[in-house]
């Protein structure tokens, strides 16, 4: 009976980590940073670190590219595969191409299928004409 009664406060805590990301996550996509903000901090607190990427995306989307890096950073940190990707986006928006590059080839060495895609989008973009051959 003690074992089930710790296996549903452990289920029970991570559905709270869980939620709150998930909440976050609906106040970003409706826009309202401030609440998003506030909710992945507390899964962050709670141990949910999947948290720093979704925090990485909120301060892309609000221009503060600083915290966005930093963030997606800690998330690498933490083993997410899809900060990496995400930190190549950003570094693509501010014209920082040799460490896009870089980030968009270590996402596509884990399998992230729109590494490549991206890597010749920001080949044509700078208009760079006999790279883009070798993504797509």
């Amino acid at each position: 009976m003690k074992k089930l009664i710790l296996l549903a406060i452990i289920a029970l805590s991570f559905a709270v980590q869980a939620g709150n990301l998930e909440i976050g996550e609906e106040y970003r996509q409706n826009k309202d940073y401030e609440q998003a903000e506030k909710y992945f901090l507390k899964a962050l607190e709670e141990g949910n670190k999947a948290a720093y990427n979704n925090l990485g995306i909120l301060y892309k989307e609000q221009k503060k590219y600083d915290k966005a890096e930093q963030m997606y950073k800690k998330a690498i940190e933490n083993k997410s595969l899809s900060a990496i990707f995400n930190l190549g986006i950003l570094y693509h928006m501010q014209k920082k191409y040799d460490k896009a590059e870089e980030m968009y080839l270590k996402a596509d060495q884990y399998g992230n299928e729109n590494a490549l895609n991206n890597l010749g989008i920001m080949y044509l973009d700078q208009k760079n004409m006999t790279k883009p051959n070798k993504c797509f």
